[in-house]
């Protein structure tokens, strides 16, 4: 590398991971231990799905057509990058992990909890039919276990690293997150729409385009919100030891 380089972003990583003292990292035993439970909540959650009586859950797209499906395979995939960064040290994979759960994860996560209890609480039957609600236990563990897991996780004052995953967090990047993810599941639920001949949550079945647009931005929005609420909430616990 010549004197007029900048390292480059993994170099910076490895680098701050090495050097920087000031940021307390968590007990690898509880870090692997929080990991490990947390997938297998998720594996025991994804084995009861072809269990659910929800005739919607039948047709082209299965379970992944609900959103809260596709928000604990996100929780999945990021535990799984946890456990493999805490077997490993590796500082890129906590890196990563990071970077994963708070742009997109955890709050995706939030905002299904979110939509889900309050719905819920309101006219559970927006989302899902009568007569086949969630048992107690899958309930949780769909609505509850994921974002409480995520949120732990992501919050615990970590390595040099994971700080630096969360610095470089920034309200752009997150809203960007969000609304491709949004506009993206939407078009994913009109191509199931298309040869299912119905939506996942029967709420939707009332609602226009224009309605489903407004949704989807206002979806993302919360998520972006979520994203920079947990970045400031990072920053109070670590008391703003941040750095990028």
């Amino acid at each position: 590398m010549t004197a007029t380089q900048a390292p480059s972003r993994p170099q910076c990583i490895e680098t701050r991971a090495r050097s920087t003292t000031s940021t307390p990292t968590p007990s690898r035993g509880l870090s692997t231990l929080l990991h490990a439970a947390g997938l297998l909540s998720f594996a025991a959650t994804f084995l009861w799905l072809p269990h659910t009586t929800n005739p919607l859950h039948r047709g082209v797209g299965g379970p992944f057509q609900f959103l809260t499906v596709i928000a604990l395979s996100m929780a999945t995939v990021t535990f799984a990058l946890g456990l493999a960064a805490d077997i490993t040290q590796r500082s890129r994979l906590v890196y990563t992990k990071t970077r994963l759960s708070a742009l997109v994860a955890t709050p995706l996560a939030l905002l299904v909890a979110m939509l889900y209890w309050s719905n819920r609480a309101a006219a559970a039957g927006l989302l899902i039919p009568r007569g086949h609600e969630v048992p107690f236990v899958p309930d949780l563990g769909l609505h509850v276990v994921p974002v409480v897991a995520l949120t732990t996780d992501l919050l615990w004052p970590g390595s040099a690293a994971a700080a630096y995953g969360m610095a470089a967090v920034r309200g752009r990047d997150a809203l960007a997150h969000g609304t491709g993810l949004m506009f993206a599941y939407w078009v994913w639920l009109e191509y199931c729409f298309s040869h299912n001949g119905w939506y996942p949550y029967p709420g939707l079945e009332k609602m226009s385009k224009t309605d489903m647009f407004v949704a989807c931005l206002a979806s993302a929005c919360l998520m972006a919100g979520n994203a920079v609420g947990l970045k400031k909430l990072y920053m109070k616990i670590s008391k703003g030891k941040l750095e990028v």
